[in-house]
């Protein structure tokens, strides 16, 4: 039983299409996967309606909670192979509640200034947590990046974060490509999508999910 959760400091930095196209290739993994829509948004929740209306996919299962979520989550791990958590862009009750009991805490960032400067709060989120969880795993994960090889604000971001204590950097970089949010706004996962689509873009897209799905539980 896994505990992945989704999280980070800033909104706008692609947490629940993420958090979507891991579950999906999870399911294709055939696990049995739930996702926990802990995010008021609510964007995993319309997603997973989406998906509900299509024939022929492996089911991802999916639950809201708010709130203290801790309770939620031991009792579905119980049940399912790999619960995939999302919470809001921000401090919350609900990222903290989930840091105690998750095995891996997964932060995207954007290769932004912005998003840089969230990252000493979340790293004083995860030590305190890690005082209760000594289990939990943490990587950066810049997501978003620019697919031009000219644009190198990945590279200068990716300097700044590679001697980050407590929590590790992503080997693993997603870029920004089309197919993560049309998929997401279908229903789908980004390797379904490029099924659909044929893209090579979208196919680029679905390997860096698998990438980084293998070194987050090589390592977990």
């Amino acid at each position: 039983m896994t505990i992945l959760l989704i999280g980070a400091q800033k909104g706008g930095v692609g947490k629940s299409t993420v958090a979507a196209s891991m579950a999906v290739k999870l399911a294709h993994m055939n696990k049995d996967v739930c996702i926990v829509d802990a995010d008021k948004q609510q964007s995993l929740s319309k997603w997973h309606q989406y998906r509900s209306e299509i024939d022929d996919i492996p089911r991802v299962n999916c639950v809201s909670a708010t709130g203290n979520i801790t309770a939620t989550l031991k009792d579905l791990n119980e049940r399912y192979d790999v619960l995939v958590v999302d919470v809001a862009g921000r401090d919350s009750i609900e990222m903290r509640s989930a840091m105690i009991i998750a095995d891996v805490l997964i932060s995207p960032l954007r290769p932004s200034q912005a998003d840089l400067d969230t990252v000493p709060h979340l790293l004083e989120m995860f030590e305190q947590a890690s005082i209760m969880n000594p289990k939990l795993k943490g990587f950066l994960v810049q997501n978003m990046c620019p697919t031009l090889p000219s644009v190198k604000d990945a590279d200068k971001a990716a300097e700044v974060l590679e001697d980050t204590e407590l929590m590790n950097l992503s080997e693993i970089r997603l870029c920004d490509r089309k197919g993560h949010r049309d998929g997401f706004g279908y229903g789908y996962g980004v390797e379904e999508w490029q099924k659909e689509t044929g893209k090579i873009s979208d196919a680029k897209a679905a390997e860096e999910i698998s990438w980084l799905i293998s070194e987050v539980l090589g390592n977990a």
